[in-house]
């Protein structure tokens, strides 16, 4: 089964936060994506690059 639509989902297990690299979503509207899903937490923690991700995807033209 094939899905034409994808998007993908992001959160602060997708960068290594020792170094200045980030998720790159202009790769990922690039490659197609229309769009992608950003963690905000997960039960009683709140994921800690929610910011930087929202704001770098919707730089990069992805809906979230």
């Amino acid at each position: 089964m094939t899905y034409p639509v994808q998007g993908p989902d992001f959160s602060v297990w997708d960068d290594d936060n020792s170094t200045p690299q980030r998720v790159d979503f202009n790769k990922c509207k690039a490659a197609g994506a229309p769009f992608c899903f950003i963690k905000s937490s997960q039960a009683n923690w709140t994921d800690q690059d929610y910011v930087i991700n929202w704001a770098n995807a919707k730089a990069a033209g992805l809906l979230r």
